[in-house]
């Protein structure tokens, strides 16, 4: 079967129906344009159209439309089994004579997702074994699968046909395996890295579809780039299916300098922590990750919503009793720096007092404009600008220790994203 990425362009041909009646099916295509996924319907011909129905066509003209929706619906296409999933109704093609009392009519329905390979009950049918992810740039960031050998004769590459097992846990909060493997690629594709999920009991592809934008977020802070979701594969005992929903992704440019290197032990503890975060400390993540990965801000929006990020970091870390005073701002981006050894903090942040007094000052004179400007605020745009880089590259720091990544293998890619600019 062919390959599918999430955000393959298709044009499948096929029958679908309901999974409870699959003798009232439809035939149409399945195709992607303009960045979404759409069912458009064989056209249908109906001639002689009686006084009712002409006019009931009248009618709908000049009411207001209500959107029909479809859950699901399972299909046979070239490719084999194929489901759409989260259809709405969307303008259909067609005509209408009055004179001759005929109708032409092709139903055209916007598709949330596809997946080609497989048939599930829904969205949220636990159905599914379990689901491989692919993300773009974290072959950059693991070991290659194959080896080179030089000798007298030349360069040989020996690419082996297993895959090379980089690290697997099992993960109490997913109830699930957990493990990361290496495929040895073409000439062209050095190494194919993916991380698979074995749940314990059978999941919905909503299940597996939350699990992405985490690892997502995950390896994003391990590179200190943005990176997305190219693939996820999804099995049900030896059957396979490509999950297809389109979206947009911001590229941008590596930096190997701020890669975050570390054992495959470390690197699995880490993720093991990090999918274990509850929902409740997830909007920290959002914030920071999300700027990093997808946003174009202005610098004051960028500082007000990395001083938010911060502030609200130090209260899930520290505020534990929820009887104890409430953590001011000050004492939070105190305690928080102190997260960090004397003398990285001062390289990475300088002073603690003096950047303290810097992102107070500056958070108050663009929250409150009745306040006056401070000696410490930084309002110029190039000053700024670095200022964030600087509490960027510290709120990705201090992330990372706390799902157990050392210091010692932080400092010098958090100390290059914080300065890279200058």
């Amino acid at each position: 079967m062919k390959k599918y990425r999430l955000n393959s362009t298709v044009d499948i041909i096929g029958a679908f129906w309901p999974p409870d009646n699959p003798k009232d099916f439809t035939t149409g295509s399945l195709s992607s344009q303009d960045d979404r996924l759409y069912f458009l319907a064989a056209p249908e011909y109906k001639e002689k159209l009686s006084d009712e129905e002409l006019r009931k066509q009248f009618e709908a003209w000049g009411s207001p439309r209500s959107w029909k929706e479809i859950n699901v619906l399972q299909g046979q296409t070239r490719e084999g089994h194929c489901t759409l999933l989260d259809l709405v109704e969307h303008n259909s093609d067609g005509l209408v004579d009055h004179a001759k009392r005929l109708e032409i009519s092709a139903a055209r329905w916007w598709v949330g997702s596809a997946i080609i390979g497989l048939h599930v009950g829904s969205h949220d049918a636990e159905d599914l074994d379990g689901a491989a992810f692919y993300l773009s740039k974290i072959k950059t960031l693991l070991p290659r699968a194959d080896n080179i050998r030089f000798t007298e004769e030349g360069v040989t590459r020996v690419a082996p046909l297993e895959a090379r097992n980089y690290f697997s846990f099992s993960s109490v909060e997913l109830q699930a395996e957990i493990n990361c493997q290496i495929f040895a690629g073409t000439e062209k594709q050095k190494s194919v890295p993916r991380i698979r999920v074995l749940p314990r009991t059978m999941k919905s592809v909503d299940w597996f579809w939350r699990i992405g934008p985490r690892l997502e977020s995950f390896f994003t802070l391990f590179l200190g780039t943005s990176l997305s979701l190219k693939t996820v594969q999804l099995f049900r005992g030896d059957e396979i299916g490509w999950l297809i929903r389109r979206f947009r992704s911001r590229q941008e440019k590596t930096d190997y300098q701020c890669f975050i290197r570390c054992e495959p032990h470390q690197m699995a503890f880490a993720l093991a922590n990090w999918l274990a975060v509850p929902l409740t400390h997830r909007p920290i993540e959002r914030v920071v990750l999300n700027m990093l990965r997808k946003s174009s801000l202005f610098v004051e929006t960028e500082f007000l919503s990395l001083a938010q990020a911060l502030e609200g970091f130090a209260r899930l870390r520290f505020e534990t009793d929820p009887k104890s005073k409430k953590l001011t701002f000050a004492d939070g981006i105190r305690q928080t720096y102190d997260l960090l050894s004397l003398d990285f903090a001062g390289k990475l942040l300088g002073d603690k007092s003096t950047f303290t007094s810097q992102v107070l000052q500056t958070r108050n004179y663009f929250t409150h404009l009745e306040s006056r400007k401070g000696p410490s605020v930084v309002d110029g745009g190039k000053d700024l600008f670095l200022l964030n880089q600087r509490i960027h590259a510290f709120l990705r720091c201090v992330m990372l220790i706390d799902i157990g990544v050392l210091e010692q293998v932080l400092r010098e890619p958090i100390l290059h994203h914080s300065t890279r600019w200058k």
